[in-house]
C-alpha cells in the first residue's frame, strides 16, 4: 500500500433507531427473493416484522409512546435488520465514488477502510456517504499512521529489509477497559475460568502481528 493512504474509521450515529421501516421491509423481501427457501414462510415473517417495526410501544417518564421509526435497541433481530438495510449503502460506498476505498469493512455501525487521495477528497467522500440514505450519518476519524477499529489497532509498517508499506495489527484496549470479564468469586464451573484465559490469549495471538505486542497485551489484560 502507499504510505500516504489514509486509514479511516467511521461510526454510524444511532443506527437502529434511524433505519426507515418501509425500506427495511422492502430490503428484507428482496433478500427473501434472492435466497429462496420453499420451507420458509416469507409472507408470515414479513407480517411479523411489520408488527415489530410499527407497533413497538414503550413507557417513559410515566407516559406511553409509540416508536414511529427504526428498530428497537433490544430486539433480537435488530442487528440483522440493520445489516440488511445497509447492504445497498455498502455497495454504493465501495463502488459509486470516483475514488474507491480499499479494504472496506463494516461491522454493525462501525466502518474501516483505507483511502488513497487528498484530505479534501476524503472530506468529499464523507459528504457523499452522508447523503446516500436519509438519517444515516457518519462521523469520520482520519489517521495516517494507526487506526483503532473494534478491538484491533491497524497500523502501517515498513520493514528495513523490504521497503514496502504493509498493514499490520495488534490488540486495542479502550481507556475504559477494566479487563474484568468474570469475578473469581463467581459460581461458574472451574473450567470456565481457564477457558476465558485461553480464549483471550488466543485472541491476542491472532490479532498481534508481532510477538512483542502479543506479550504486552497478555501482561496488560491477564
Amino acid at each position: 500500500m502507499d504510505e500516504d493512504d489514509f486509514l479511516v474509521t467511521a461510526d454510524i450515529s444511532s443506527l437502529y433507531t434511524n433505519i426507515e421501516n418501509s425500506l427495511t421491509l422492502k430490503y428484507v423481501f428482496q433478500q427473501f427473493q434472492r435466497f429462496l427457501d420453499k420451507n420458509r414462510q416469507d409472507r408470515i415473517l414479513l407480517k411479523i416484522l411489520q408488527v415489530l417495526l410499527y407497533a413497538n410501544d414503550f413507557i417513559f417518564a410515566g407516559k406511553n409512546f409509540l416508536q414511529l421509526m427504526g428498530s428497537s435497541m433490544g430486539l433480537s433481530c435488530s442487528p440483522s435488520l440493520a445489516n440488511i438495510f445497509l447492504l445497498h449503502f455498502d455497495n454504493r460506498a465501495m463502488n459509486s465514488f470516483r475514488i474507491k476505498p480499499k479494504n472496506y469493512f463494516r461491522f454493525s455501525d462501525g466502518i474501516f477502510f483505507r483511502f488513497r487521495g487528498s484530505r479534501e477528497e476524503l472530506l468529499e467522500y464523507e459528504m457523499f456517504l452522508n447523503n446516500l440514505i436519509p438519517n444515516i450519518t457518519l462521523s469520520f476519524t482520519k489517521i495516517l499512521v494507526k487506526a483503532d477499529f473494534l478491538d484491533v489497532s491497524v497500523f502501517k509498517f515498513v520493514s528495513k529489509n523490504r521497503p514496502i508499506c504493509t498493514l499490520l495489527t495488534k490488540v486495542f484496549f479502550k481507556d475504559t477497559d477494566t479487563h474484568a470479564l468474570l469475578y473469581n468469586s463467581s459460581y461458574h464451573p472451574y473450567h470456565t475460568f481457564s477457558s476465558i484465559v485461553f480464549s483471550q490469549l488466543l485472541r491476542f495471538k491472532r490479532l498481534s502481528s508481532f510477538k512483542s505486542d502479543f506479550e504486552l497485551s497478555s501482561r496488560i489484560s491477564l
